[in-house]
């Protein structure tokens, strides 16, 4: 099998720059909502009905007098930064409101600083996914700010909003706070090296995030020193997503030398960068000594076939990697490579390791 070279790295999911001719309202869909706010029903979901600001307005008046709906979703519409004030505002004293959707709608900055206060107000809210909305770098600080006092949000998925250094250096402000979010999704944002060194120093302190995704961002070996002192430091942080960047083959050895002193992380995602035989030597000191691991993602990092003895040989010496993702590597299909994917086999089918997998998808290898 010949080298498969990794993807270029960087935002490439982020919302277009012009919005869209609007299409005409769903008014069947669009009822059927207003009906549900106003019967209290637990669940109110309207996806792609292309509802914009006026109807997210009328929707605010009914979920104002609204005290039994847990779960909101507006996902796949037309609202932007008026419809998104009215909604928030609307939520602000909501009695039961947990979990709020708004993925790929057209919130910007003035949204997000709604969002912001609703959250330093509101105590029952645990899930917003605001992804593919661009909130921008001033939307990212808002919403660090509301980090730094929200005491009940768990998870917040930001990817695609185009926050860059700028809004994730915010959102770092927030974490370094922060004591209850457990999931963070900031993929897809133009993160470079200075914004990935700004959260990754901010969690350093944090006692509650589990789950970090950095995916496609533009993070290259500076940001990947700085994730690597972050996983030295043994937070309780157990999936961590670096895929689609350009740490390079002397990030990938920062990281490898940072496994060994960890143990907490479960998950470890690289796929997507060109790491090549000497980052794959950086990873083995790693799979060697970390005894927590079990999953690891090496698809499309043009490892080649010495890559993939030298990663052989390390599995090999590892008693708790249960999930190996390397296809698309370069790796020859040789009896070493063969033989490590039956070791983790072996080792998935015994069931030597005291936690759940981080994924629940077998062991593969994809030619």
């Amino acid at each position: 099998m010949g080298n498969t070279q990794p993807a270029s790295a960087g935002p490439k999911c982020q919302m277009p720059a012009q919005r869209p001719e609007r299409h005409p309202v769903r008014e069947a869909d669009y009822a059927s909502a207003r009906a549900q706010i106003e019967r209290n029903e637990p669940t109110v979901i309207l996806r792609g009905a292309h509802v914009g600001d006026r109807e997210a307005e009328v929707l605010a008046t009914k979920l104002a007098t609204n005290t039994h709906t847990k779960r909101l979703g507006l996902m796949c519409n037309d609202i932007g930064d008026a419809g998104a004030i009215a909604i928030f505002h609307a939520l602000t004293h909501h009695p039961g409101i947990t979990w709020i959707d708004f993925f790929e709608n057209f919130v910007g900055t003035p949204g997000a600083r709604a969002i912001s206060d609703c959250l330093l107000t509101n105590s029952t809210i645990t899930t917003v996914r605001l992804h593919y909305n661009p909130l921008g770098p001033d939307g990212g600080v808002a919403l660090g700010n509301a980090l730094k006092a929200n005491k009940t949000l768990t998870l917040l998925d930001l990817t695609g909003t185009s926050l860059g250094d700028a809004g994730a250096t915010g959102i770092a402000e927030g974490l370094r706070h922060n004591t209850s979010l457990v999931k963070i999704y900031l993929s897809c944002n133009g993160i470079g090296d200075d914004g990935a060194r700004e959260v990754a120093d901010a969690l350093v302190s944090n006692t509650t995030l589990n789950v970090l995704s950095l995916h496609q961002n533009s993070i290259g070996p500076g940001g990947a020193r700085a994730v690597a002192n972050l996983v030295r430091a043994n937070t309780p942080l157990t999936s961590i997503d670096l895929s689609c960047n350009i740490i390079s083959a002397s990030g990938a050895t920062l990281l490898g030398e940072a496994l060994p002193l960890n143990a907490t992380l479960t998950s470890l995602s690289l796929r997507d960068n060109d790491l090549g035989v000497e980052g794959a030597c950086g990873l083995a000191v790693g799979i060697k000594g970390n005894a927590t691991l079990r999953n690891l993602e090496l698809w499309r990092t043009n490892l080649g076939a010495e890559g993939g003895r030298i990663i052989s040989e390390a599995v090999e010496m590892n008693m708790t990697l249960t999930g190996l993702f390397v296809g698309m590597s370069g790796f020859d299909e040789n009896p070493v490579t063969q033989n490590m994917i039956r070791n983790v086999e072996h080792l998935a089918a015994m069931d030597q390791v005291d936690t759940k997998p981080a994924r629940e998808i077998p062991l593969s290898f994809v030619p």
